[in-house]
């Protein structure tokens, strides 16, 4: 497992993704997961060894390579890092202007707490 910094996750995000170890270069390790291959290479003292095998080779997109960030975000959703600022209007968040819009996220409480909204 990887351990997430909370700076790249939201709250509800897990802290640690599963990862299973690709190649060992230079005493440190590339690590690839269901989402494609991890972008940096980590410590034998940073990740997190597990019981069993919970992932396994077959299952790793290889023609990928993202962030740990990108990773979260795409095995979670990510809504906790969009949020719209947007004002209270008739045709509130219903246009590109909205980031939750355009990311294609529903709006929730951080964007407006009790405002109507089309995107909710």
């Amino acid at each position: 497992m990887v351990p997430v910094p909370k700076v790249d996750r939201s709250p509800s995000d897990t802290p640690n993704m599963l990862g299973v170890i690709l190649a060992r270069k230079n005493h440190v390790y590339q690590v690839g997961c269901n989402e494609g291959i991890l972008k940096d290479y980590y410590g034998p003292e940073t990740l997190i060894p597990t019981k069993g095998t919970l992932l396994s080779m077959d299952a790793i997109d290889q023609s990928k390579v993202l962030s740990l960030r990108q990773v979260v975000r795409h095995s979670t959703g990510g809504q906790g890092y969009s949020k719209c600022n947007c004002r209270a209007s008739r045709r509130q968040c219903c246009t590109k202007k909205c980031a939750c819009f355009t990311n294609n996220v529903l709006c929730n409480s951080r964007c407006h707490n009790s405002l109507a909204c089309v995107n909710k």
